[in-house]
């Protein structure tokens, strides 16, 4: 299969251009925005980072209410960290 798109750390703001593509993979470590992109056929959503090691670990990213709320720039949403 041919990928339009492959994506790593995607988030919810590219929801429209999505529309018009093809075949697309987004790995995004945030369930909470990756949740938020539409399932579609076209569509591969992986809710996973990429690293070196094997394993899990919290996610801390900024709430969108909360960005909303104190008018934060709307890249914050795509800024995720990770503490070892």
């Amino acid at each position: 299969m041919e990928y339009t798109i492959v994506e790593i750390g995607t988030s919810d703001f590219r929801i429209d251009s999505l529309n018009s593509t093809g075949n697309c993979i987004l790995v995004e470590p945030s369930k909470f925005y990756l949740d938020r992109i539409e399932n579609k056929e076209n569509i591969i959503k992986i809710n996973a980072a990429i690293s070196n090691y094997d394993g899990m670990t919290k996610i801390y990213y900024t709430n969108l209410d909360y960005i909303i709320k104190n008018k934060l720039p709307n890249w914050l949403r795509g800024f995720n960290f990770i503490q070892n």
